[in-house]
């Protein structure tokens, strides 16, 4: 059973004793350290700052104020930035003018999209196509990994699908392989596509 947080930030922090004050603090200062060096990665690399977006009253809370909800046709812009960036950290291997900003609005075409954000910036998405139960793309920005929020995304995605969820892995993204292992994702067979060898995974 999930219990829902009533009551609003400032006030569950003020209601907090000073022990827990003090880490929600700290907590809150390094997101403000991290969401810096994003706005420097962006400078450095000549990219567009991802413009704040507004918070939804009533989604789902996580750890950090980190929520995931559903797409809005205002967050295209960051996530297009977003998924540029993060496939040119991930995927090394390929040409880096290869990932272009509107791969992201061919690549998720038709499919139900959920956005992570904190502190009204998105930090990742993930995207559904919901007739097959398959999580076709989930990508975190590579400036907020490590943090919990590809396990969210990953989990709210696997809820959305009506049956068993499958995903496609590629097998030279040792690190997602890895994650998605300890999720508890189990790999069903590898195959050769387009892009390479990849495992297709599920989870039970």
């Amino acid at each position: 059973m999930q219990t829902k947080n009533t009551v609003p930030p400032t006030e569950a922090r003020d209601a907090a004793d000073p022990d827990i004050r003090a880490q929600i603090d700290q907590l809150e200062e390094s997101l403000d350290t991290l969401i810096a060096r994003l706005d420097q990665f962006h400078a450095s690399h000549g990219v567009l700052r991802m413009a704040p977006l507004p918070i939804v009253p009533g989604d789902t809370h996580l750890p950090l104020t980190l929520r995931v909800r559903e797409f809005e046709e205002a967050d295209r812009p960051a996530l297009r930035v977003l998924y540029v960036a993060s496939r040119n950290a991930t995927f090394t291997w390929n040409p880096i003018d290869g990932h272009r900003a509107d791969d992201f609005d061919a690549h998720t075409q038709g499919e139900r999209i959920l956005v992570a954000e904190s502190h009204g910036r998105i930090l990742g998405f993930a995207s559904i196509w919901e007739a097959d139960s398959f999580v076709h793309l989930l990508f975190v920005h590579p400036a907020f990994t490590r943090m919990g929020i590809g396990r969210a995304l990953l989990t709210r995605s696997a809820a959305c699908c009506a049956t068993h969820p499958t995903l496609k892995c590629l097998t030279a993204n040792h690190n997602a392989v890895t994650f998605y292992h300890a999720q508890g994702w189990q790999t069903l067979r590898e195959e050769t596509g387009p892009e390479g060898a990849f495992f297709l995974m599920t989870k039970t």
